[in-house]
């Protein structure tokens, strides 16, 4: 199960405008709190019942996860980043968007070109 994150949750839904923002609250304690989603839910649902709106134009955080396309599992390794002004992501956030598919990609990207190498060896390919 992926982290409810804003780029894919449906923000035109009440309950979505709020999920993502429990992802890892624990940062305010400086400790780790994660929450099933099932427990998500519920408080985006108490939160939304008693009024509370999303206002993108004032939007001052945003969640970055460990990885494209993590799992709820790893909220934990996420972290909030401030935006340089409100309504203005940070550079980091434009990462967040990326298409599971891409995971692949980030992490050959994160080899050496000698792991590189090294893994085209063992998977028996040849060097482009």
């Amino acid at each position: 199960m992926p982290i409810p994150l804003q780029s894919n949750l449906d923000m035109n839904n009440l309950r979505d405008q709020v999920l993502w923002t429990l992802v890892n609250p624990g940062h305010l304690l400086d400790a780790p709190l994660l929450l099933r989603l099932e427990e998500m839910k519920l408080i985006a649902d108490h939160l939304v019942a008693c009024g509370l709106r999303f206002h993108p134009e004032l939007q001052q955080q945003w969640y970055i996860p460990p990885r494209p396309g993590a799992s709820i599992l790893e909220a934990g390794a996420g972290r909030w980043v401030k935006g340089p002004a409100p309504g203005v992501p940070p550079v980091e956030a434009s990462d967040v968007a990326q298409a599971p598919d891409d995971d692949a990609k980030t992490l050959l990207n994160l080899l050496s070109a000698e792991q590189r190498a090294q893994l085209r060896k063992l998977l028996g390919e040849e060097e482009p």
